[in-house]
């Protein structure tokens, strides 16, 4: 059996220190880790709910940015005329949801988060190719390219359980076989010594990865420790994978405006917006079946004899 198709949403997030008040990027996905602010050095904490929040925003733009008005895919239900998504994204290649700026985001985030989205299909850092990708649960990802560039990254079981649908995160903060050794997190460059044998390595902010000069280990610069010494510290891309349709999608589903079916069942997906012919047999026997069902009923309350000559009759029998 083939894998299940994955969405993905690209996303950068900041949130709004609790000691300076200016907004810092996130420097990784997990619940109820301290990341210090590159600019006062306070330790934040991102929430379970922010993360759950951006966990849904996520879905929500994996599903439902696209060229077509209907998302990613087209299902039974149409949402063209309800889809926010299309028309944030129609015009740029992503967007800033971003409360503080424009209050009807604030469903989605609160005032001290900001996020800018897109959707789209993570790529290689070196080939520069998409990233065929396979989830190995539990937050692992495996990745690779038609040039065989293979990865694994991993996400906590904690920041999984958040929403329904989040398989994992593709970022090289949470590569899980990196062949880097890691500078800790919590030092303060631009002079850090090498992981390995104690050398000074000089950073410059942008680098991910550094080789000492002394030893030739190469050495992984976290996050924390790169936007430290930017003066204006961008949050890093995130690419967040997803399977199945969004809970907002079930929620425009349910809008009066759009087409079809408007009640909670499950819809099916369909490779385009027209019926099948396995559909209109399927509504053919539905017709068939509701009103023969009352009339066999009625026939047992009242007169079965006159409900089965309606019957032979409408049937065309003799």
């Amino acid at each position: 059996m083939p894998p299940p198709e994955l969405a993905y949403a690209g996303i950068k997030l900041e949130i709004q220190c609790a000691s300076c008040e200016r907004f810092v990027p996130v420097t990784r996905v997990a619940v109820h880790e301290p990341m210090p602010c590159p600019r006062c050095r306070h330790d934040n904490v991102v929430d379970d709910d922010l993360w759950r929040r951006v966990l849904q925003l996520g879905h929500a733009v994996a599903d439902l940015m696209a060229e077509h008005p209907e998302g990613r895919r087209r299902y039974l239900i149409a949402i063209d005329q309800v889809n926010p998504f299309h028309e944030a994204g129609k015009r740029h290649s992503g967007t800033w949801v971003a409360p503080q700026e424009w209050p009807a985001w604030r469903a989605w985030l609160p005032e001290t988060a900001r996020a800018w989205v897109t959707s789209g299909q993570p790529m290689g850092p070196d080939s520069g190719e998409p990233l065929d990708v396979r989830s190995e649960g539990d937050g692992r990802l495996k990745v690779r390219t038609s040039r065989g560039e293979p990865a694994r990254y991993a996400v906590s079981t904690d920041v999984v359980a958040l929403h329904k649908g989040f398989l994992g995160v593709i970022d090289d903060e949470h590569q899980a076989d990196r062949d880097a050794v890691e500078v800790p997190r919590d030092a303060r460059g631009p002079d850090v010594g090498c992981p390995a044998c104690g050398a000074t390595l000089r950073l410059d902010g942008q680098l991910r990865r550094v080789r000492c000069q002394r030893c030739d280990t190469v050495a992984h610069i976290p996050a924390s420790v790169r936007h430290a010494l930017q003066p204006d510290p961008k949050p890093d891309l995130w690419w967040f994978a997803y399977e199945g349709r969004s809970p907002y999608r079930k929620f425009l589903e349910r809008d009066p405006r759009t087409k079809g079916q408007t009640d909670d069942r499950a819809v099916e997906a369909s490779s385009d917006a027209e019926a099948t012919w396995l559909d209109r047999l399927a509504s053919v026997a539905l017709t068939l079946a509701i009103p023969t069902g009352l009339l066999l009923l009625a026939g047992m309350v009242l007169r079965a004899s006159v409900v089965a000559g309606w019957l032979t009759t409408l049937l065309g029998g003799s």
